[in-house]
């Protein structure tokens, strides 16, 4: 299996475990559901995976260490969650990131270092959250960022 889509289903928690045995899927699909938290190692199982979508849902905070092992992914979006910080070592297993979608969250600051290791990041977007300053280094080593989106905020 290659994909998986599990958009629209009211889903609340994901077990741990769930996506043991799919080691050769390539797209979670798992928008519009009712995730508030995420379990530490919930996508470990998954290093094939290019594209993760966990766009409208509730999370309001993330594990560190959540990507650790997810060295191929491309595509990631958190959009319109209730994410109110991320952990220091958001990025960490996220070297081949291209494209990171932050958009109408709630948050309103970022760790130093948030995004250090994304050496392949194209599109960062970080609309709509409440981000009244950013850190000095925030953009530090990003060197293939091509769009960078920050209106409404409080800049």
């Amino acid at each position: 299996m290659k994909q998986l889509h599990l958009g629209n289903n009211a889903l609340t928690t994901l077990p741990e475990g769930i996506f043991q045995g799919l080691s050769k899927l390539e797209w979670l699909d798992l928008p519009r559901n009712s995730l508030t938290t995420l379990p530490e190692g919930v996508f470990q199982a998954l290093s094939t995976l290019d594209t993760l979508d966990l766009s409208d849902n509730s999370l309001t905070t993330l594990p560190n260490g959540l990507f650790s092992d997810l060295n191929s992914l491309k595509w990631l979006s958190f959009a319109r969650n209730s994410l109110t910080e991320l952990p220091d070592g958001f990025s960490n297993g996220l070297n081949s990131l291209e494209i990171l979608w932050l958009i109408r969250n709630s948050l309103d600051k970022l760790p130093p270092a948030v995004f250090d290791g994304l050496t392949s990041i194209e599109g960062l977007f970080l609309s709509r959250n409440a981000l009244s300053e950013l850190p000095e280094a925030l953009l530090r080593g990003l060197d293939t960022l091509e769009s960078l989106s920050l209106y409404d905020n409080r800049l």
